[in-house]
């Protein structure tokens, strides 16, 4: 299925398939571990709509966040600011799904987005039809660049290498991220966009994701080239909430465009105080006590980085 863009310039993005290439530490070398393949279409229990409200969600502070320290793919931690920024997001969050439901919930598997994800939903009085993670929601991968601080020396790019399109040693370009969007943003409107006009009016569906992610999903979404269309920067605040709209043309075409950008107005000082008992939330959420949970946190030795 095809997405098309609503941007000044007509452009229709057809994602090639997914190429993600996580690594692992082996020595002092990090090579890559495999492919990750496209994970299993998303479960359609779920009545398709003639508009899908698809909301990015970014995790809240993190102590490699605070600590300026390149994350990429790493798991990451939420630090006490991070746990409270994840529960105003869910005061917000639950005002919201008592009015007009969110029926999908999807987020990264890395441990950071599920805490903030655990903390922010905890409170929905309705269960979403579809709870899940999804691989495709990652952060960018930067290789050997995970780990080190933000002013640390790097290698230089190439001179004959584009910027999006540079890879660092087991890391992914920005144009890799951009396909991943794509392929989301597309996999979303197959699924849930309804092809006739009998269907219902509107369908939520929250993404708990990453800084980079969000970029390059705003990237997809409007089309950006760099030229008729300049890219969106990386930007997103923690717990920042980013909207796009799909729907289908007259043609029965996907459409895609942008209706909310980094608000983060959940924190604000005269936004209502979330109330939140870290021993008995944030605590144990980042000890991965809720096993039984989709967002259930890493085992203890790669939880801890």
């Amino acid at each position: 299925q095809k997405l098309r863009v609503v941007s000044p310039t007509a452009r229709v993005a057809s994602p090639p398939p997914i190429r993600v290439t996580p690594v692992r530490d082996i020595g002092a070398k990090v090579r890559p571990v495999g492919r990750v393949v496209s994970p299993e279409p998303i479960n359609g229990r779920v009545a398709p709509c003639k508009t899908v409200e698809v909301w990015f969600v970014r995790h809240g502070e993190t102590v490699a966040n605070a600590s300026r320290i390149t994350q990429g793919q790493q798991p990451g931690r939420l630090t006490r600011t991070g746990a409270l920024q994840a529960a105003a997001l869910g005061e917000r969050l639950q005002r919201d799904h008592d009015v007009s439901p969110f029926d999908v919930v999807l987020c990264s598997d890395l441990l950071r987005c599920r805490q903030t994800c655990h903390l922010a939903t905890k409170g929905f009085c309705h269960e979403p039809k579809v709870a899940r993670t999804d691989p495709l929601l990652r952060e960018r991968a930067v290789g050997v660049y995970e780990g080190l601080a933000h002013d640390a020396p790097r290698k230089p790019r190439p001179p004959h290498v584009p910027p999006r399109k540079h890879r660092v040693e087991g890391g992914e370009s920005w144009d890799d991220v951009n396909r991943r969007a794509r392929k989301l943003l597309s996999r979303l409107g197959s699924t849930f966009v309804a092809t006739k006009d009998d269907s219902r009016d509107r369908l939520r569906v929250l993404c708990v994701t990453h800084g980079g992610f969000i970029m390059e999903a705003m990237n997809a979404a409007t089309g950006a080239d760099g030229c008729t269309v300049p890219f969106c920067s990386n930007g997103a605040w923690n717990t920042s909430v980013w909207k796009v709209e799909l729907t289908r043309n007259d043609k029965g075409k996907l459409c895609c465009r942008v209706v909310g950008a980094n608000d983060a107005s959940h924190l604000d000082s005269g936004s209502p105080r979330a109330e939140l008992d870290l021993r008995d939330d944030a605590v144990l959420a980042c000890a991965g006590v809720s096993a039984d949970k989709w967002w259930a946190a890493d085992d203890p030795v790669s939880a801890t980085g």
